[in-house]
């Protein structure tokens, strides 16, 4: 099925009308649709770079954070291990 866009022909598309009359072409419609392209590709292009530009807050936040749960792991695995050794010592100390 063929459909038509309203307004226009098989000869003459809608997009045809808008560029083009009896008199020729209408350049002021061609130059404000030219900069309407040139304008949705810069933003399009901006868009992408700050969707894929790493936030350095959040990075430093996540490395932070990291960091204490290294060291805090670090921390709890010599606690357990003075635990370990001191209950092996009050065993050894305690007379049976």
């Amino acid at each position: 099925m063929n459909a038509i866009a309203p307004g226009s022909t098989k000869d003459v598309p809608v997009f045809m009308k808008m560029i083009k009359d009896e008199d020729g072409i209408k350049w002021g419609n061609m130059i404000i649709m030219l900069g309407l392209t040139v304008l949705s590709g810069y933003l399009a292009s901006k868009s992408q770079r700050w969707g894929s530009s790493p936030d350095m807050a959040t990075a430093l936040k996540m490395r932070a954070a990291q960091a204490g749960e290294k060291i805090g792991g670090t921390i709890t695995r010599a606690g357990v291990a003075v635990s370990i050794a001191s209950s092996r010592a009050y065993d050894r100390a305690r007379p049976v």
